[in-house]
């Protein structure tokens, strides 16, 4: 049994027929509470490439990331760390 938790959170608006996320955050940490990762468009960062989105690391770097995340793909990352 693998005894990480991630948690996700996302502020979804929806118009009509379109959707998109306003704001986001996917929290992944060991059993003791410790962060792994986080991923989140929190506007703290206006140094980083593809602001807001960032991810917090476990060493307390921050870095901008190419690509909006979203649960597939953090579920894939978090999967891909154990293999």
């Amino acid at each position: 049994m693998n005894p990480n938790i991630a948690q996700h959170f996302d502020a979804i608006e929806v118009r009509l027929i379109q959707s998109h996320v306003i704001r986001y955050s996917f929290h992944w940490q060991d059993a003791q509470g410790k962060l792994k990762q986080r991923w989140d468009n929190a506007p703290h960062h206006p140094e980083l490439p593809n602001f807001p989105h960032h991810v917090h690391n476990q060493d307390r770097s921050v870095h901008g990331v190419i690509t909006v995340p979203d649960i597939f793909s953090i579920i894939d990352q978090i999967e891909k760390a154990y293999d």
